[in-house]
């Protein structure tokens, strides 16, 4: 297997409208050895891949070489407007020079490959070793999020299938969405989460198989749900991966860039992508 390295700027236009839609998404996948997406082989689940749902086309944006551990699992991600990638994962790791906890969220800078600490889980979830696999981070810094197993934060006690959002400022936690609500059954986990300019949400479940609003979807499918309404439709399907005999498991979605943002000129200047080529 060979890599190149492609030297990327990527332009938005500055006048474009808002959009409930884009073309350009970040995502992971969960417990897949080799999966394939547009044009894209050997993907590891420690990978975050930027995919073009209209070229049908993917490029590497992170992979094991750029964590400490060298493997690991990334199963939460979130661009933000400056450019910066949110992170959580699935075990301990370190990015840019900062160590994480999979009870973590950290703000990379793929320019300067520097990392912050955002959110600090040890201090700020009521026990030890909860885990972040959902994650959408505000413009006012509220953090929407969903965790692999029940949790306390911020004063709210929530299910793996309940999205909350944290606001740092306050240390105040809201339940955004109920599983009992989200799921026809009453029961599930949310392990990728997106929120919409319009307040509907992006959703991926954990589970091989899910059943929202009466639609069945299957763990590599993202959803939009429309919490007012109680209505979801397919937003991207399982079937763009090329891999089979594999899950295709959506760990980490995100949009690029995020519906809403007005004027955003710059996605990230003389950003790196690269592309894996079998």
């Amino acid at each position: 297997m060979t890599r190149t390295s492609i030297a990327t700027t990527l332009c938005v236009a500055m006048f474009a409208t808002a959009s409930a839609s884009a073309d350009l998404v970040m995502l992971s996948v969960a417990d897949n050895l080799d999966a394939a997406i547009g044009g894209l082989t050997g993907l590891q689940d420690i990978d975050v891949v930027q995919y073009n749902t209209v070229s049908d086309s993917a490029s590497i944006v992170l992979e094991a070489s750029d964590f400490g551990s060298g493997s690991g699992d990334t199963n939460a991600v979130h661009y933000m407007s400056n450019g910066n990638i949110v992170l959580s994962n699935l075990f301990n790791d370190s990015i840019g020079g900062v160590a994480y906890e999979d009870d973590d969220l950290v703000e990379y800078n793929p320019n300067t490959n520097t990392a912050t600490l955002l959110f600090d889980g040890s201090t700020l979830f009521d026990a030890t070793g909860e885990d972040i696999d959902a994650v959408y981070v505000h413009e006012n810094g509220n953090i929407v999020m969903s965790t692999l197993g029940d949790a306390g934060l911020g004063g709210l006690s929530f299910t793996d299938g309940d999205i909350i959002e944290y606001n740092p400022n306050t240390d105040s936690a809201s339940l955004l969405v109920s599983e009992a609500a989200l799921f026809d059954d009453g029961d599930g986990d949310v392990d990728a989460v997106h929120v919409l300019a319009n307040g509907n949400l992006l959703i991926s479940a954990l589970d091989t198989t899910e059943t929202v609003s009466g639609i069945v979807f299957a763990d590599g499918d993202v959803f939009e749900y429309d919490p007012i309404n109680d209505t979801a439709t397919l937003y991207m399907s399982e079937s763009v991966f090329t891999s089979t005999g594999l899950a295709n498991d959506i760990d980490g979605f995100t949009l690029v860039p995020e519906p809403g943002t007005f004027g955003l000129l710059l996605l990230s200047m003389g950003y790196v992508l690269r592309r894996r080529a079998a």
